[in-house]
């Protein structure tokens, strides 16, 4: 937990996501993952008269007045955080201004804040006790309380967060997952969620099987890593509508994967229901020369490694340097008996090799979780 102290502008509090603002020539920018939220917001609009908005507090430089109180799409504003200096004004939520550049460097997209508009106090990933005493007592009775295995794991040297996502094999897994604090779910090749391989579900039942995915996880990733031709092309860009998935392909196919959703766009549109692509995180084999590296990461979403990979250090640092050339998040993928037997020593030492070559997202077994994330926090 990290707390800022700035100066009151508007009195109240609010707990919500995070949600970075920027301005530029063009105007009001939201982070690509919000516009694309945003986007599927407004088409459930078109289709349903009340869609539900996301609540967030907007961080911002510098007070644009005429940002307060004004409609976003998708979006419902709790409140702002400001980086520099703002006189008081008249607001409808908590506004807090002077937080500095260390606060800008400490918040990322998506972090929970508590914004205590009456101290000028902003709390990043706050622990439980703090949210507790901020939620009001008509509001605790409706709330999850946050416990430790559910708050974001950052490291205590640079505070780097780090994403901890749990490998699903069926439903059962994906509701354990949530239960144990994961910050997402990892399908790999082999689960069983959508049917077998040689009995995928049809169209309908993946709908269905969709439908209770998305009641699970809610906002958080949902990263598949499975071959199309099990997939309901149109159910999957439906459920991309609802929520926050990720498909793993690798940089080769991924035009030809483009193409299947574009030829599936063709269909949906003719329907009434709202549509989106789901995002592409490059899947990287084992690699055996420079050539086999791209450049950059602009088209995918995410680069995703095997831990087999980082015994290479020269190509892993080549695919990490392209990766935040990109400003794309790197996903480990960890199966169970890359955790299985051993020590807490060792399993330190791996995670501090991992979070020093820039790895910020992690799979690992639900029951793995807690652990993970206390050793991350120790870092």
């Amino acid at each position: 937990m990290e707390v800022f102290q700035g100066q009151a502008i508007s009195g109240g509090v609010a707990i919500a996501a995070t949600a970075r603002l920027t301005v530029d020539r063009f105007g009001p920018a939201l982070h690509p993952e919000r516009r694309r939220r945003a986007a599927a917001a407004e088409l459930r609009g078109y289709y349903d008269s009340e869609p539900e908005p996301s609540q967030v507090i907007l961080v911002m430089e510098r007070l644009n007045s005429a940002m307060i109180g004004a409609p976003m799409v998708g979006l419902e504003v709790l409140g702002i955080a400001i980086i520099e200096d703002a006189d008081t004004i008249e607001a409808p939520y908590p506004i807090v201004s002077g937080l500095g550049t260390p606060f800008l460097e400490n918040v990322a997209e998506f972090d929970i804040l508590v914004l205590d508009g009456d101290r000028g106090r902003v709390y990043v990933d706050a622990d439980a006790s703090v949210i507790a005493r901020y939620q009001a007592p008509a509001t605790r009775a409706r709330v999850y309380f946050v416990d430790s295995a559910h708050l974001p794991a950052r490291t205590s040297s640079s505070n780097v967060r780090i994403e901890v996502l749990a490998i699903a094999r069926t439903m059962d897994d994906v509701a354990a997952a949530m239960r144990s604090g994961a910050d997402g779910v990892y399908l790999p090749q082999d689960n069983a969620v959508f049917g077998s391989y040689d009995e995928p579900q049809d169209t309908e039942h993946q709908t269905q099987t969709w439908a209770k995915l998305m009641d699970e996880v809610g906002a958080l990733a949902i990263v598949l890593d499975q071959e199309l031709e099990r997939l309901s092309l149109s159910t999957l860009l439906r459920a991309c509508a609802e929520g926050q998935v990720r498909l793993i392909t690798p940089p080769w196919l991924a035009e030809d994967v483009r193409d299947q959703f574009a030829d599936t766009e063709i269909f949906l549109q003719e329907g009434d229901e709202p549509f989106l692509w789901p995002l592409l995180v490059a899947g990287m084999p084992p690699l055996q020369s420079e050539d086999e590296i791209p450049e950059d990461f602009d088209e995918f979403a995410g680069i995703a490694i095997l831990p087999a990979q980082l015994e290479d250090a020269e190509a892993a640092e080549r695919v990490v340097f392209a990766a935040k050339r990109s400003c794309n998040p790197i996903l480990l993928l960890c199966g169970e008996e890359d955790w299985a037997g051993i020590s807490g020593t060792d399993r330190a030492e791996f995670l501090a090799q991992v979070v020093a070559l820039g790895v910020t997202q992690i799979t690992a077994p639900a029951d793995q979780i807690e652990s993970i994330k206390e050793i991350i926090r120790t870092l």
